[in-house]
């Protein structure tokens, strides 16, 4: 088995979008400078986070 490097912003919208297919990551922003990442995301919400 390889290891590969997911960054956490793709493991989260995964997490997010497998919630309902009414939600869709529109938008990630990525601030290399402060390593913050922002989500908009469109839809219903069906679950909880």
């Amino acid at each position: 088995m390889t290891d590969k490097h997911i960054p956490a912003i793709e493991i989260v919208k995964a997490m997010i979008e497998n919630i309902d297919s009414a939600i869709k990551i529109e938008r990630v922003k990525y601030d290399s400078d402060t390593m913050a990442a922002g989500i908009s995301i469109s839809g219903i919400w069906h679950g909880i986070l």
